[in-house]
Formats: structure tokens, C-alpha cells, sequence
């Protein structure tokens, strides 16, 4: 779809109809029924030539639906890069920030600004934890990053708990042990505030950082009031399987881990539109709890959706070779160049650390 096709609110009604369905529709949903048939790389190539355009036009409402679309609504959309996802949140930050500054004290334009601004800081724990996902960024980028959701969240008063459970989860992602120690800390001396989690996500988020530090036993014990169904919503307990399952195999308890492998397997495939991202962990797991016919099965169903999830983002491309590497021996290789290049960029060697760990040493070079 060309930028054309979307033109400024003057010019165009509240709805966009679909005129092979007789269907209106708001301009996320035009750009959502655009954007379906294409791959992932198809979808980040347009839209960037969408938004570049955009902005040479000065148009402005098609930036904003455009990179509302790219960063995500209810959750984080998974098909495009974190890189271009935090240039499309920044550039909606500050074109809010702008317009709230703006507008007179106390006026209904000022509240609705905020309102949309607080809605683009909200996004920012989504993206900035997840940045490192993206191996084109690099770290002074990603610091850069750390340091403008700083500035915006002390300013606003958005909150400290928040902010520190961000870069702790960036922190996980990176392998950085002593920096994921220190904003644990931080999180947990700080009071929870406007820009907290819901409960279950606060203790998912728990669990992801126990299972970090190799606090295995912990892990489990955490994990109980989510796997009860005590503690749920919507990300929880699906973002929480794969650290309890590799804990309970770690504690020898692998008849257990294979139950909740399984559970947790049928969950994800129930909603695989929407928890896609989550699937080749589990795969990966599969192996280990002599589970290798389920994994090859989940694999001839939906190797092409996987593969086609990882183009723009190399942490999945990551899980997606693990999922891959016990039918494959040159996944495998594959997977200790990308393990390679996440370590070069973090500085340290935690991905192939956790390699040899899967696999042993003596597969790697």
C-alpha cells in the first residue's frame, strides 16, 4: 500500500470502507487488512517507505496510525523490528510531548494529550526491555534508549519500580548479571506506581529474574499462584512456562516439566495468532522431556510462521534454531554464529554459555 492510500482526517470520514465488503473500518484496521498478506520482511520494508514518506508530506496523521500500528496496541506487534518499533514510539513521544506542551493549562487538549503521551510511556517498558532483541542495535544506541525513558519517566512522575524492572528485563535479555542484580534491587526497594504491571506480570516477572540467577528452586515456588490460575491475565501464565518447565528439568523433576510442557503447548496453540513469539522456546524444551515427537510435529505445522517471525528480530531467529537444532545439525552451527554475534554486541559470553549448556561443548568451534 502506498502512503496515498491514507489520507489526511480532512479529507477523509471517521471510517475507511472496504469496498469489496461493504465493511468501514478505522485507519488501524485499513492498514492492518493492508499489511496481512504480506511476510515480515514485506511488512517492515513498507512500512518504513510508508513512515519515511509521511514525513516528507508533513503528514502527520499517517505517521501516527502507522507507527501506533507498528509498535502494537494491546501487546508488543511481534513482526516488526525492535529497532524500527522504538523509532516509530520515540517519534510518537515527542510528537505528543510537543503538543501537550503546547496547549493551555487545565484545557480538555491538554488532558488528551497527556492521555496519549502516558499511552506511549506506557509502551516503553515493551520496547525498551526488549531492544536487545534486535542485534542491529547497538549498545550505546540501546543506553541512549535507557537514558531518554529515564528522562521521560522521571519527569512525568511515571515511576521509579517500573522503570528498574524495564532495564532489569533488558538486562536479562543481555546476560548482564551484575546490572540485572543491581535494577532487581532497585525494583524491589521501590513501591509499585502509576507505570507498574498488573500482578501476574509482576510475578512472572519474578520468576524470569530467578531463573536467571539459577535460583531454580525459587523459580518453582514463585511460579505456584500462576500455574494455579491465581494469578493470570493476558500474557500470564504463557510468558511464564518456559523458565518453570527448564527449572523443573534442572531440579530432575522432568515427568512434572513434561505435564506443564504439554499444558502449556495446548494453551499457546489455542491463540498461536497472538502467542506465536512464544512457541520455539517450548519447542526447544520438547527434546529434553523425551517430548522429540511433539517437537517435530509442532515443527511440520509451523516451521514457515516461526522462520518468517525471526527476520526482523534475531532473539527469535535464536529460539527458533534451538527449536530446530535437534533435527539439525546445521541449525545448530547457525545458532553458535548468531549465540557469537548477541555476546560481541553484549560483551560477555552468556549466549554461548547457554549453548554449550544444551548441547555440550564439544559441538561448538
Amino acid at each position: 500500500m502506498c502512503s496515498g492510500c491514507l489520507r489526511h482526517p480532512s479529507q477523509q470520514p471517521d471510517f475507511f470502507k472496504n469496498p469489496t465488503q461493504g465493511m468501514m473500518m478505522k485507519p488501524s484496521q485499513f492498514i492492518a487488512a493492508q499489511f496481512a498478506p504480506l511476510d515480515c520482511r514485506e511488512r517492515q520494508s513498507l512500512a518504513i517507505e510508508q513512515f519515511n514518506q509521511a514525513m516528507q508530506n508533513d503528514d502527520t496523521a499517517t505517521a501516527i496510525d502507522l507507527s501506533e500500528f507498528v509498535v502494537g496496541d494491546e501487546q508488543l506487534n511481534a513482526t516488526f523490528s525492535l529497532g524500527f518499533q522504538w523509532h516509530c514510539l520515540t517519534w510518537l513521544a515527542r510528537h505528543y510531548h510537543q503538543q501537550y506542551s503546547q496547549t493551555p493549562d487545565n484545557s480538555p487538549e491538554e488532558d488528551l494529550y497527556l492521555e496519549k503521551l502516558f499511552d506511549v510511556l506506557w509502551k516503553f517498558k515493551w520496547v525498551i526491555a526488549r531492544l536487545p532483541y534486535d542485534i542491529n542495535m547497538t549498545l550505546a544506541e540501546i543506553q541512549q534508549a535507557n537514558e531518554l525513558m529515564t528522562s521521560f519517566y522521571e519527569h512525568f512522575d511515571f515511576g521509579a519500580s517500573a522503570l528498574a524492572k524495564t532495564l532489569m528485563h533488558q538486562n536479562l535479555h543481555m546476560g548482564d548479571v551484575q546490572a540485572a542484580k543491581r535494577h532487581f534491587e532497585a525494583w524491589q526497594a521501590s513501591s509499585n506506581d502509576i507505570g507498574s504491571d498488573c500482578p501476574a506480570c509482576e510475578q512472572d516477572s519474578l520468576v524470569a529474574y530467578h531463573h536467571f540467577i539459577g535460583d531454580y528452586a525459587r523459580v518453582v515456588e514463585l511460579a505456584q499462584p500462576i500455574l494455579s490460575g491465581e494469578m493470570r491475565c493476558g500474557e500470564v501464565p504463557h510468558i511464564t512456562y518456559q523458565w518453570v518447565i527448564d527449572s523443573l528439568i534442572r531440579l530432575n523433576q522432568t515427568e512434572k516439566a513434561r505435564e506443564i510442557l504439554l499444558q502449556a503447548i495446548d494453551l499457546i496453540t489455542d491463540e498461536i495468532d497472538v502467542h506465536l513469539p512464544l512457541l520455539a522456546p517450548l519447542i526447544a524444551l520438547c527434546s529434553r522431556v523425551d517430548e522429540k515427537h511433539t517437537a517435530q510435529a509442532l515443527l511440520d505445522e509451523y516451521n514457515d510462521e516461526l522462520l518468517d517471525l525471526s527476520h526482523n528480530n534475531r532473539l527469535y531467529y535464536w529460539y527458533y534454531l534451538l527449536a530446530v537444532a535437534p533435527f539439525n545439525d546445521e541449525g545448530l552451527r547457525e545458532a553458535e554464529q548468531v549465540a557469537k554475534q548477541f555476546d560481541e554486541r553484549n560483551g560477555n559470553s552468556f549466549y554461548q554459555d547457554q549453548l554449550a549448556l544444551k548441547f555440550g561443548t564439544t559441538w561448538l568451534h
